[in-house]
């Protein structure tokens, strides 16, 4: 590692709150398709991070009550805004966290983000 060069290490803990209808956020019957008993809420959250151009995908949660726990931990390399040369200045120190919702034989459900 060199002068201006380092780690970023983010703890994915838990989330609260989650709508519980997310049915609006998905496509073809809330992104599920069982017919006889749709999916109305998120069951199976994982996030997804991204920081410039590096990428990790958490496990999925498991749910306690109202809270998502997941106690995930990801290592990002990092660099500090002099030695980013030529990388988008707006773009590269974003941290972005998608929550998805995994389906087995559709596409995942978008339910949030945030930077």
């Amino acid at each position: 590692m060199t002068a201006g060069e380092g780690s970023l290490e983010i703890m994915l803990v838990e989330a609260r709150d989650l709508k519980d209808d997310i049915t609006d956020k998905c496509c073809f019957l809330g992104g599920c398709l069982n017919l006889v008993k749709p999916c109305k809420r998120a069951k199976k959250p994982y996030a997804h991070i991204v920081y410039g151009n590096q990428e990790h995908t958490s496990s999925v949660a498991e749910r306690n009550k109202r809270t998502w726990k997941w106690n995930d931990k990801f290592v990002f390399d990092a660099k500090y805004p002099a030695d980013a040369a030529g990388e988008e200045q707006n773009h590269a120190y974003k941290i972005i966290i998608r929550l998805m919702d995994r389906h087995k034989y559709s596409d995942d459900c978008f339910i949030g983000q945030t930077t």
